[in-house]
């Protein structure tokens, strides 16, 4: 007899979490789900800036390879004697098999054997799908590795290093493998690389979540003594308190001895153009630089904001004073969500990026017919 199957009635189902994250996006990917996901350029693009930001106080210069033709190197980390590592992005549906390490470590036996380019100092194999245990034992024995190498050289490398030409095992190719030194080849995994990544300026590009270097918290203190970068913005709001007190006030001298009110005002302003000069150095250390004539981010953010500040201008003020308190109070209202710093822009930085454009001379606070 048949067991008896209990029907139940169409439930909707529920969820533990429903985020707007979630709703735009999808379900989350951890890192390691996506990296297995990465097309070989995107998987050399992502050791080449693991290397630059994790590893470039060792090298003098980096290239990247990783094209047809590149006898076995992929990312290449370049010293100051001249010497160099090499770091081979194999992306393979599985993890690194015996066959396909063998047949990479003959591409430099072979390349360094004919001159075309020195034995590096260090070659790691990097890989998104991991390496296997039996490849592991062979890269954990240098000796094991080399008896495995000649034993093994015309079935997996004779005919596969190049399609120009075979290059069997002979006695001199023979004797150069026996010295060779196979404690150079070693595997570096991939959650370590990630991990190393994280904070820096190159993880969101690969894993998303947003900027991950935290922004300062600590208030902005300007230095004592004014900087000739400073110059013209300053030069700007002295005018505006002069506009304002119909007196010429050519120094900070003048406006500290008979003006104290502007004079506080003035070392407010200060504050917050070196609060948004924070927030210019913080985007350069927090976003991957881009390909030139295309605009950093924060000069976009500045775009954004002598939008509002034209709009301000056309409407007419008593002085000049009156005109930049209006402006800065107008800017710290707006929010640019289409910027990449949108979520680390204080009201400070809103306000001291008026005076950034006031030190280019797009800004002036007092009418020039005036």
């Amino acid at each position: 007899m048949s067991k008896k199957i209990e029907l139940k009635s169409i439930e909707e189902p529920v969820f533990e979490d429903v985020s707007i994250y979630g709703i735009m996006l999808g379900s989350n990917i951890s890192p390691q789900a996506r990296i297995k996901i990465f097309s070989p350029d995107e998987y050399e693009s992502f050791t080449n800036s693991w290397l630059y930001a994790c590893r470039n106080k060792r090298y003098k210069s980096t290239a990247v390879y990783g094209k047809a033709g590149d006898k076995g190197r992929d990312v290449v980390g370049y010293y100051s004697d001249e010497t160099w590592d090499n770091y081979q992005c194999k992306r393979y549906e599985k993890a690194l098999s015996p066959k396909i390490l063998k047949l990479e470590i003959g591409k430099v036996i072979y390349y360094s054997f004919i001159g075309d380019y020195s034995v590096p100092k260090n070659h790691y194999f990097v890989s998104p799908k991991g390496i296997s245990n039996n490849s592991l034992d062979l890269l954990s024995s240098s000796k094991n590795l080399k008896e495995s190498m000649l034993k093994e050289w015309n079935d997996i490398c004779k005919t596969k290093i190049t399609t120009t030409k075979e290059i069997p095992l002979n006695k001199k190719l023979n004797n150069y493998i026996d010295n060779f030194d196979f404690t150079i080849f070693t595997y570096i995994d991939s959650d370590m690389m990630i991990n190393d990544l994280y904070g820096t300026k190159f993880y969101p590009m690969f894993f998303g979540g947003g900027l991950t270097k935290p922004r300062s918290s600590e208030q902005i203190t300007p230095p004592i003594k004014i900087g000739k970068s400073e110059i013209n913005y300053i030069e700007c709001l002295l005018a505006a308190y002069g506009d304002h007190n119909n007196y010429n006030i050519d120094s900070l001298k003048i406006l500290e001895a008979n003006y104290p009110k502007e004079y506080n005002h003035f070392k407010r302003q200060r504050q917050y153009y070196y609060s948004a000069e924070a927030l210019r150095k913080y985007s350069i250390e927090s976003l991957p630089h881009q390909k030139q004539p295309e605009k950093t981010h924060f000069e976009k953010l500045k775009d954004e904001y002598l939008c509002v500040i034209e709009g301000v201008l056309d409407e007419s003020f008593e002085d000049g004073y009156e005109c930049v308190k209006e402006v800065v109070k107008e800017v710290a209202r707006v929010r640019c969500d289409n910027n990449l710093l949108n979520s680390v822009v204080g009201i400070p930085d809103k306000k001291g990026i008026c005076h950034h454009l006031s030190n280019e001379g797009k800004v002036s606070w007092v009418c020039e017919n005036e």
